[in-house]
């Protein structure tokens, strides 16, 4: 059953081939956001979700060091789920998280 959620990525570049990558659903207040990394498998972890310009464009912008807020309401909670088990490795190490914790607040402040 197709079960979207008001959800969002937040991708940010940590090295030349490792992105942090947050999952936060909104659905519910105080809802979890759930840390993730990427290693070279950023590309094809956002074709399961954006056509091929698209990616371009996100993968420019991280590149220059800007962050990137993806919406993913359209997207089931489920083919999500299964996305980050197939290409993500996660969630973050111990610590990583207060790193992401301050991109999270970050991306929150500009997204306000």
């Amino acid at each position: 059953m197709h079960r979207p959620v008001a959800a969002e990525l937040h991708i940010a570049c940590e090295t030349s081939t490792t992105y942090r990558v947050l999952y936060r659903q909104r659905s519910e207040p105080g809802a979890a956001v759930t840390p993730w990394y990427l290693h070279d498998t950023l590309r094809v972890f956002l074709q399961q979700f954006e056509s091929a310009w698209k990616i371009d464009l996100i993968l420019t912008r991280l590149e220059v060091g800007s962050r990137q807020v993806l919406d993913l309401g359209y997207v089931d909670a489920e083919r999500v789920a299964r996305v980050f088990r197939q290409y993500a490795h996660g969630p973050l190490p111990a610590g990583a998280s207060d790193a992401l914790a301050e991109v999270s607040t970050a991306l929150d402040e500009v997204s306000c």
